[in-house]
């Protein structure tokens, strides 16, 4: 297994899966193909075999089908027994409500991932 790196579209965020355990999402997630964007990372989330995942989710802008994917990739995150501890940083523009309750539809989803709720402006 490898890093998994992909570079930021028009209709796709920048990816940076580490095997480290150190995930990162960024941008928009618009694909015509969600499914097709989006099997590969939960296909690498699968195989993920680390301690402690921080997954840092910083989308400006996500389509329904997207968000289906993204819960499947929690799913899979969440289900992986070989990582002890996930923690994931959602971060949103201030005044997102629509952002922080499909989140919160996330976490109530999952059992063992701790989300944190973060504005922009935190993020380092």
């Amino acid at each position: 297994m490898k890093d998994l790196v992909l570079a930021a579209t028009k209709k796709t965020p920048e990816i940076r899966f580490n095997i480290d355990g150190n995930l990162f999402m960024k941008g928009r997630s618009l694909p015509e193909n969600a499914d097709k964007f989006y099997t590969p990372l939960v296909t690498w989330i699968e195989d993920l075999n680390a301690e402690n995942v921080r997954f840092e989710i910083c989308l400006d802008y996500f389509n329904s089908s997207s968000a289906k994917r993204l819960m499947d990739m929690f799913k899979y995150l969440d289900a992986n027994r070989h990582i002890r501890t996930i923690q994931i940083n959602w971060y949103f523009e201030e005044g997102d409500e629509d952002s922080i309750e499909t989140a919160q539809i996330f976490e109530d989803s999952l059992m063992r991932t701790d989300f944190r709720y973060l504005e922009y402006s935190d993020l380092e």
